[in-house]
């Protein structure tokens, strides 16, 4: 038998499971067993002649007339000679399917037709379908959430600042002398209570607008040395309780542009962090350099207990810690660093955290090169 026999290619045709057919004219000429089997129809001849927006719902999934949309996919054909696209096809009993089809113009002696394969994608299509759906309520629950925490934490707001305010005026005596030492610490354990759950709604507050992509950063030029070196006096009276040492070494003075308090309190975290995990006596030092790209390297190291590798792989996922609440008292709820995390990738910089447990640990900050200038 030859190659070249049509009856090979007839037989190829037939016996091939993905559905085909020929369009010619804008009809089928022909189509195979398997296309007819998809489509609910006992003998390929059912479909001999019919059109294949007969086949087809009124409206494509898009909201396009199946008639209009086939007759330029068709059209497309002609021109480019191939065209493959999805598409939405009806069965005899009114179901629908969704197929991948490729048209393919052909020429045969003086015959110009169109050959059409296509596959059932269903499967494929409603489990994309089902994703979204998913993801959209996934995205419903986060709003949801975002909303209440927003609400509870504004609620929450106006008691403590009273708490903090009244604790004030009590520990200046306004209201009278304070009887005691020992109530004097009772007020000051009351007001720094209060400060610690403020800071906790702040952050709570922030993350929220984080994840609703509404924290919007307030930039402008400020020197680089000086924001640092106020971040290290905010965290100066920690330090000094544990007798740790801050060194800094600046240089060249740098002209930083981006949001100079979120900045700051990135590395007022940062360090606070780092207090946290040094040891009395200890020291943590401060390097920033200048790559060979121009892009400003900020680094804080600590010489403490450090972070496990298996904690570090979720260090700036919320609500995770460090370590355990039962090596350090200290620690919040663990929304610091998940909040410097999404501060400094706003402005387009990257924060790495290297440690060794109980050798140090380094937190690398990277800025690109256009959020800087530096003089000479």
């Amino acid at each position: 038998m030859s190659r070249y026999d049509p009856l090979v290619y007839k037989a190829l045709f037939e016996a091939a499971e993905d559905p085909m057919w020929v369009i010619v004219d804008n009809k089928f000429s022909f189509c195979n067993t398997a296309a007819a089997k998809y489509l609910g129809y006992t003998d390929e001849t059912e479909l001999e002649g019919v059109r294949p927006t007969q086949v087809s719902p009124e409206l494509q999934p898009d909201g396009e007339l199946s008639t209009v949309k086939a007759e330029r996919y068709i059209e497309d054909t002609l021109s480019n000679g191939f065209h493959k696209f999805e598409w939405t096809l009806k069965r005899k009993d009114g179901s629908e399917i969704s197929v991948e089809a490729t048209l393919t113009k052909v020429k045969y002696h003086h015959l110009k037709f169109i050959f059409c394969i296509w596959r059932d994608i269903s499967k494929r299509t409603q489990l994309i379908t089902d994703l979204i759906e998913e993801k959209n309520k996934a995205n419903k629950v986060i709003e949801a959430k975002n909303s209440f925490v927003s609400n509870m934490s504004r609620e929450l707001r106006t008691p403590l600042n009273a708490i903090i305010g009244f604790s004030d005026l009590l520990l200046s005596g306004v209201a009278g002398e304070i009887a005691s030492r020992k109530q004097e610490d009772y007020i000051k354990d009351i007001k720094s209570s209060g400060e610690h759950l403020a800071s906790l709604v702040k952050e709570i507050l922030d993350l929220s607008a984080m994840e609703k992509n509404t924290f919007e950063l307030t930039e402008g030029e400020f020197d680089f040395d000086t924001c640092i070196n106020d971040a290290i006096l905010f965290v100066e009276e920690d330090a000094n309780l544990k007798d740790i040492a801050i060194d800094y070494a600046d240089g060249s003075p740098i002209t930083f542009f981006g949001d100079q308090m979120a900045f700051k309190r990135a590395v007022v975290n940062l360090l606070t962090n780092a207090i946290k995990f040094t040891n009395t006596n200890g020291n943590i030092e401060l390097k920033r350099t200048i790559s060979n790209s121009g892009q400003l390297l900020f680094e804080i190291i600590d010489y403490g207990t450090g972070i496990s590798a298996e904690a570090l792989k979720r260090i700036f996922k919320p609500f995770e810690q460090g370590i355990g609440n039962h090596e350090l008292q200290e620690l919040g709820v663990g929304l610091g660093l998940t909040i410097v995390k999404s501060v400094i990738e706003l402005h387009g910089g990257i924060i790495e955290l290297n440690s060794v447990p109980n050798v140090e640990t380094r937190a690398l900050i990277t800025m690109p090169a256009n959020r800087i200038s530096v003089t000479v």
